[in-house]
């Protein structure tokens, strides 16, 4: 009899081991599940500003107030004049006309003002157009970025 009741604990207890490990296991697989799928993948984007011609995007920053600031440089080779400046986030477009001399070089600000409200730490993608005329000419030259920025 004593053989008998040996049996069966152990059977209890491989049982119980049994169990015990895939309940675990079950834990240690969910746990990794919450920690992956709470990571957001915007958060893998860096932020960027991209002309692809006539500037170098310094700096661009997004506040609170929804203003994104740039820091641009003219890379055209000439002297321009910057008369319009568009941002456009999903289907808002903002528009604000301009007359600033900016030499060959140099560095100069621009500004948009969003009316959408956006949240600290959100990341917003922006296109942005830059319309200038270059020195002695008459017909106005655009340059189109894209600008990746978090509210901060």
């Amino acid at each position: 009899m004593s053989l008998l009741r040996k049996k069966k604990g152990q059977a209890a207890t491989e049982f119980l081991m049994t169990y015990g490990w895939a309940i675990l296991s079950l834990g240690i697989v969910i746990a990794a599940l919450v920690t992956v799928f709470s990571w957001k993948p915007a958060d893998a984007i860096a932020d960027s500003c991209t002309f692809m011609d006539s500037f170098t995007c310094i700096d661009a920053k997004l506040n609170e107030s929804s203003v994104i600031n740039m820091s641009l440089k003219n890379i055209v080779g000439s002297q321009i004049n910057v008369t319009k400046i568009s941002c456009k986030v999903d289907n808002e477009t903002s528009d604000k006309t301009m007359s600033v001399s900016v030499a060959s070089g140099e560095t100069f600000y621009a500004d948009c003002n969003l009316t959408k409200t956006y949240f600290l730490g959100e990341k917003i993608r922006v296109g942005v157009s830059i319309q200038f005329l270059k020195e002695g000419r008459s017909f106005p030259v655009t340059s189109e970025a894209n600008v990746i920025a978090t509210v901060s």
